[in-house]
């Protein structure tokens, strides 16, 4: 099975990849600095970690549960998983808060690179 993208996914997962990685570090600086004792290092550093590894299962735990519940989806139809997800298991009032906190953190990025 291959899967080819366009420009427009590596530019996507590029800046998304960047600005999380780039959060992390800055949260992780942040907490370390403005600390007052050792406990308070601790927790800033671990919920920093937390932060920093929050992409990999926002991108990746869809597409396992998606692959274990429709297990012939292959191609171009694999690509629509988390939507398809969304639309099958998601009620309409919590499909409409993904959706909008989805468009709201795409707006944040747009405007933090901006």
């Amino acid at each position: 099975m291959s899967i080819t993208l366009s420009g427009v996914d590596w530019v996507v997962g590029i800046i998304v990849l960047t600005g999380s990685i780039g959060l992390g570090l800055f949260l992780a600086y942040r907490a370390k600095a403005g600390a007052t004792d050792i406990v308070r290092i601790r927790r800033g550093a671990m919920f920093a970690t937390l932060l920093k590894l929050s992409p990999v299962f926002i991108f990746a735990l869809p597409g396992v549960i998606g692959y274990a519940l429709y297990p012939g989806l292959e191609g171009d139809a694999s690509r629509q998983t988390f939507v398809l997800l969304l639309n099958n298991l998601l009620p309409a009032g919590i499909r409409g808060l993904v959706l909008a906190s989805l468009a709201g953190i795409t707006i944040l990025i747009y405007i933090w690179l901006k």
